[in-house]
């Protein structure tokens, strides 16, 4: 594939549906990429039968752009900024399981702990 055409192709890239954007983005954070995300999640869960030992590993996934639940923890060596991941994973083969991206606190609610 040509750089041109994957320019063209990821600039009328959409995830999620403009008009009712809003409203979601109000409730949800990730609205422009939750279907998609689910959608990934899910296909991690179905497609792997884990073994007996698994462990939950927690990752800043560095990230520089523009979103509006980033994290910043000064003492990660890599990068300080970044998108705060929880993955499950499989011991003995590494798999990741499930994910789930950390959106920070949701408006009126308590801030999530443990």
């Amino acid at each position: 594939m040509s750089r041109e055409r994957f320019t063209q192709i990821t600039c009328s890239l959409r995830f999620d549906d403009k008009p009712s954007r809003e409203a979601r983005v109000a409730t949800n954070k990730m609205a422009y990429v939750q279907e998609l995300f689910d959608l990934w999640s899910k296909a991690l869960r179905e497609n792997y039968l884990p073994y007996e030992f698994l462990c939950v590993d927690e990752q800043l996934f560095p990230f520089k752009g523009r979103c509006g639940f980033k994290q910043y923890i000064p003492t990660e060596p890599r990068s300080k900024y970044g998108l705060k991941r929880f993955l499950l994973c499989c011991c003995r083969t590494s798999y990741c399981c499930n994910i789930q991206l950390y959106t920070g606190k949701a408006p009126g609610r308590a801030a999530e702990k443990n």
